[in-house]
């Protein structure tokens, strides 16, 4: 097996946690920006699992990672305290 896939492989895990790490950043700060990158992966996660859970066969890891990704984007998106930390910068749902 060539080892470039790998290489391609690191470096995108690498800019996802550079990606992570600056959007907790932004969060911690109440960054808009941070607030709807957040919601945005989230909602991705949901979708990557409602995916994963109709093409493979169901188990508790796929079960688990839909339960938190909806947690997650439930919380980020329709909680009070998330709109009230963010102040006027809200997002409009």
């Amino acid at each position: 097996l060539p080892s470039w896939p790998f290489v391609i492989l690191g470096v995108f895990i690498l800019g996802m946690v550079v990606l992570s790490f600056f959007i907790a950043k932004g969060l911690w700060q109440g960054k808009l920006w941070a607030l709807t990158l957040a919601i945005l992966f989230s909602a991705l996660g949901i979708v990557n699992d409602i995916v994963n859970l109709i093409l493979n066969e169901i188990n508790w890891q796929l079960i688990f990672g839909f339960v938190f990704n909806a947690v997650v984007f439930a919380y980020l998106a329709f909680s009070k305290d998330v709109r009230k930390a963010f102040g006027k910068k809200q997002l409009k749902f």
